[in-house]
């Protein structure tokens, strides 16, 4: 499935009030400079999902995917949330997560991405593969597990880290 948007008219933009689903082997792209969440965004085990930009207009100085507060995004075992610019014009994708973001596959990136911004809620026991800059809530596993952050951790002053520790064992324990 590929979400398109008109580039002739005006800024591309797409909002999400209900449900996208990429499971299997099957793969969801995204097109669009603005990207709103406000229902669910999630792959299950084999599934992608990429927001891109192929635009080379570059009126834009990037892509944004907002999940904004209530918005869910789950990426599951097994399955890839990509944010890549394949576009002439090396435009940064950006990904703002405002609500619950769960990571149980992997995030990536490609091109010209900054650092996913996390000021809601991020759990999981998957993998950032990127820059993480952190002012939410950032609370590894599923009570317990282990979130991998491939790159660095930035945390602003509101940020908070929540841990589940019983016992003495990584990943399983705590």
């Amino acid at each position: 499935l590929e979400i398109h948007n008109n580039p002739n008219v005006g800024p591309q933009t797409f909002v999400n009030d209900g449900a996208i689903l990429a499971e299997g082997n099957g793969n969801v792209t995204l097109y669009g400079e603005v990207v709103t969440n406000r229902g669910s965004i999630t792959a299950r085990t084999g599934g992608r999902i990429v927001h891109t930009d192929t635009n080379s207009s570059t009126q834009s100085p990037d892509v944004t995917l907002t999940n904004e507060p209530g918005g869910t995004i789950t990426i599951g075992s097994g399955a890839t949330y990509q944010l890549s610019d394949t576009g002439t014009n090396s435009r940064a994708v950006r990904l703002i997560n405002q609500g619950s973001l769960t990571v149980d596959g992997e995030i990536t990136t490609a091109g010209n991405s900054p650092p996913v911004t996390n000021e809601g809620l991020l759990n999981g026991s998957g993998v950032v593969a990127t820059t993480l800059d952190n002012t939410g809530t950032l609370a590894p596993g599923r009570s317990p597990g282990t979130l991998r952050i491939d790159d660095e951790l930035n945390r602003g002053p509101t940020s908070e880290i929540v841990l589940d520790v019983d016992g003495s064992v990584s990943g399983t324990d705590y």
